[in-house]
């Protein structure tokens, strides 16, 4: 009985040391958010930055192009936004993993933000704070028969498409 219930937590711990924070559902979203806009990502940077304990997090600053404002109070034209995607955590930690889905450049979308520290800084609800639109995403669709897709060791990726080549490394830069 014992070696029973001993395995039966081990196999327990070992799938909550995979956990996630669920997805925010709709309605949640929407009261959480301060300002809720409709736009087009046009610029991205990204950083490294510790965050204690060793831990590190991709710091992801986005230029957004605001079509429309569905909350809050906001002018078209650009606005600056944050998120992030955890870099380096202990093995089998458990809690927030940032961004499940990365806004980039040219990406459309409903995105849901909240004040960082004063209410000229953004950031993206987690883990799901933005929809990427439908025609977005049919754009940038692309068929696996024409991808050479090369993973590198420093986790970036790249990927030629026709006669472009597109890549994206995991040291700062713009993309």
């Amino acid at each position: 009985m014992f070696k029973r219930i001993l395995l039966s937590s081990l196999v327990l711990a070992a799938g909550i040391g995979f956990a996630a924070l669920p997805d925010l559902n709709q309605a949640d979203r929407e009261s959480m958010a301060n300002l809720i806009v409709k736009g087009k990502v046009v610029k991205v940077t990204k950083t490294l930055q510790d965050v204690g304990h060793g831990d590190q997090d991709w710091v992801f600053t986005a230029a957004l192009e605001v079509s429309t404002v569905q909350k809050g109070d906001q002018e078209l034209g650009l606005l600056e936004i944050t998120y992030s995607k955890p870099a380096k955590r202990p093995k089998n930690w458990v809690g927030p993993q940032g961004q499940k889905l990365l806004p980039r450049v040219n990406d459309e979308g409903v995105f849901y933000l909240q004040p960082m520290n004063s209410t000229t800084a953004w950031r993206l609800l987690e883990p799901n704070g933005w929809d990427k639109h439908a025609s977005a995403l049919q754009e940038t669709y692309i068929d696996h028969d024409d991808l050479d897709l090369d993973l590198d060791l420093d986790m970036g990726w790249r990927y030629d498409v026709g006669d472009e080549l597109h890549h994206h490394a995991a040291e700062d830069h713009e993309f």
